[in-house]
């Protein structure tokens, strides 16, 4: 298959004393189902890194699987607050959008909005090689998720986390 893809991800960043904030979006190109091609324009991407910007629920690691080869468009903005030297909180907001045209079993165009995530994160540097993360999360689904993992768009899914790090 002749492939022609694309990625990208605009960001910037702004620091005010303890305030850190990023606004970003990754844009993962896809296919339209409705005008099917002989060359994919479904991005693929390398080595599994798709947890590190699109949200610690984990609803698209699987490219172009996770949205019917349809793409991706992820706008973010990622707040973090240092309260002290040890302990700092952070709150990352996604937005889901399908980058092109997929159809539901009923041959449907989908609406491209796909829902809303917001993961809180509290870490405690215990010491210089020792700190403990509590995490929670928060999925608000459009009826088109459930076209794309199935499930129930009126559910909310919840997550939450312990984890501590030890880097010797």
């Amino acid at each position: 298959t002749k492939i022609s893809a694309y990625y990208f991800q605009p960001e910037i960043q702004y620091r005010l004393q303890k305030w850190t904030a990023r606004l970003g979006a990754e844009i993962m190109s896809g296919d339209d189902a409705t005008q099917p091609s002989e060359i994919s324009k479904s991005f693929v991407p390398l080595y599994g890194v798709a947890w590190k910007f699109m949200g610690n629920m984990d609803y698209f690691t699987t490219f172009p699987k996770d949205v019917q080869n349809g793409g991706l468009i992820n706008p973010y903005l990622f707040f973090n607050y240092d309260w002290n030297k040890n302990l700092c909180i952070r709150s990352d907001f996604h937005l889901f959008y399908l980058e092109n045209k997929i159809l539901d079993p009923q041959k449907n165009v989908v609406d491209p909005y796909l829902g809303f995530e917001n993961d809180l994160i509290l870490r405690y540097k215990y010491n210089t090689f020792t700190s403990i993360d509590l995490g929670f999360s928060y999925l608000f689904a459009d009826k088109s998720m459930e076209v794309l993992k199935g499930g129930n768009s009126n559910d909310t899914p919840l997550w939450s986390y312990v984890m501590i790090t030890f880097r010797p």
